[in-house]
């Protein structure tokens, strides 16, 4: 089996290499047959990535694609996810570059994928690294009616991991670990949306929840939240409201948007008086702006 990973940047250096190294080891433990590259996609970071990282650049095995601007996530993803970059690869690994793998992670997902070929997507269990504990085994349930989400698994101990794969409505982004030729065919991650729910419209496309699996066996550290820091901070709220709103009108009916967005207003406004500051307040109005906008004849 042959596999790409592909790890996304945009201004933190430091953890992509940290991240990077990781995957090294992670390859390094494979099995004979078993092969994987790794692409990093500087998304617009100034200064470039190959400037602060010249050694990556000159690591065989490393491919660096620069784009001149931070087009998102998704975007930035499907720059290194084409048919020519792709040519006779069997999976994709998509890696959030505040994530360390395990230096069995990637034995592990690729001899659950032999196991299971059915299971198009796969996840692996998230561990957060500042609490130590799991943020999510494998991913997430989404309430389409409210637009929430919950990580399944959160708040248990790493080693309390059971045997039992949980039923999921879309596999986590940070370390999302997918068919090539699936992806290929679906033109890539749906880019809708500068950020979020990319994952969950990936699952809406590929129609089947059966289609997602979890390695139990797979662990990722995950720095949560480093890249999305460092946005002026009425953006992440905006752009995760946006998204919200984009899906709910996709799956559900309008009538539906009124009740997440006043779930998310009540939130913001909570959030906001803890902080002191009207940042997510502003996110979400200015994503209702947008949404409404776009509604108006």
């Amino acid at each position: 089996m042959k596999v790409a990973v592909i790890i996304l940047n945009w201004n933190d250096h430091n953890r992509t290499q940290k991240s990077v190294l990781s995957v090294l080891e992670s390859i390094d433990n494979l099995a004979a047959g078993y092969s994987a590259s790794i692409t990093i996609v500087d998304n617009g970071s100034s200064p470039p990535l190959i400037e602060l990282a010249p050694d990556l650049k000159n690591h065989d095995g490393i491919d660096i694609l620069e784009s001149k601007e931070n087009v998102g996530f998704a975007r930035g993803m499907n720059l290194a996810i084409t048919a020519e970059r792709l040519k006779n690869t069997d999976a994709v690994w998509l890696l959030n570059n505040d994530t360390v793998v395990d230096k069995k992670a990637l034995s592990e997902l690729i001899n659950y994928k032999k196991d299971n070929p059915k299971k198009i997507c796969v996840g692996s269990v998230i561990i957060n690294g500042h609490t130590k504990k799991i943020e999510t085994v494998g991913g997430y349930r989404y309430l389409s009616l409210l637009g929430v989400e919950y990580p399944v698994g959160r708040g248990s101990l790493p080693e309390r991991v059971g045997s039992n794969e949980p039923i999921l409505d879309y596999i986590s982004g940070a370390a999302l670990f997918i068919d090539a030729p699936t992806l290929l065919q679906l033109g890539g991650l749906p880019s809708e949306n500068f950020l979020y729910y990319e994952e969950l419209n990936l699952a809406r496309l590929l129609g089947d929840r059966s289609h997602l699996g979890v390695c139990l066996t797979a662990k990722v550290v995950h720095e949560k939240g480093r890249s999305t820091a460092r946005l002026e901070r009425h953006l992440p709220p905006y752009y995760s409201t946006l998204a919200a709103l984009r899906y709910t009108k996709t799956v559900r009916t309008n009538a539906a948007i009124p009740l997440v967005l006043l779930l998310r207003l009540i939130t913001a406004v909570w959030r906001d008086l803890c902080s002191f500051s009207p940042h997510n307040v502003k996110g979400v109005v200015l994503a209702t702006k947008k949404i409404m906008h776009r509604a108006a004849p």
